[in-house]
């Protein structure tokens, strides 16, 4: 998975909290692009009421919810399972975690590749923007509940548009 220049940028000047990378990871997936990718105004203000629902740092009502996931699934589609042990049988593609223990929580980006390697893709305000590669089984934080959203390929949507406007453009002549 790419990363773009100008989410790279965001995430590595500004040290950003977990769920301000993924909410800026979202617009960046919704072709959402900022006047000025360094200024966390500008991103939110490409579409406010996403980061307001995918950053959950915002009170003690939102400890524990997975509302962030169910958000993005509206917004980005995808499919969305609880992982609550492992082995978990992973397909490969991207998926944004939502993971809780106790009243910690934490979101990352996810990327599952062939041979059983995961990317680990985090920011957080004390490291920044940081890969880090693990396995299918040991990116996973035992006793956390994870809610995970699977991604479709960048690409499905425009492709499921596109058979729909072939189909109408049948009916109609």
């Amino acid at each position: 998975m790419k990363i773009s220049p100008n989410l790279a940028t965001f995430a590595t000047e500004n040290n950003l909290p977990c769920s301000s990378f993924v909410a800026a990871f979202a617009m960046d997936r919704l072709g959402l692009s900022p006047s000025d990718p360094t200024d966390i105004d500008s991103w939110y203000s490409l579409d406010p009421p996403l980061w307001r629902a995918v950053n959950l740092w915002g009170g003690v009502e939102q400890l524990g919810s997975n509302s962030n996931i169910y958000f993005l699934k509206d917004k980005l589609g995808g499919s969305i399972f609880q992982v609550d042990a492992l082995p978990l049988p992973l397909s490969n593609g991207v998926y944004i975690v939502q993971r809780w223990c106790g009243a910690n929580g934490h979101s990352y980006l996810l990327e599952v590749l062939p041979n059983n390697k995961v990317i680990l893709i985090d920011s957080d305000t004390s490291n920044g923007l940081t890969f880090t590669e693990k396995t299918t089984t040991n990116w996973f934080q035992p006793g956390c509940q994870h809610t995970l959203l699977k991604l479709q390929k960048k690409n499905h949507l425009f492709k499921q548009v596109g058979l729909a406007i072939l189909i109408i453009y049948a009916i109609t002549q």
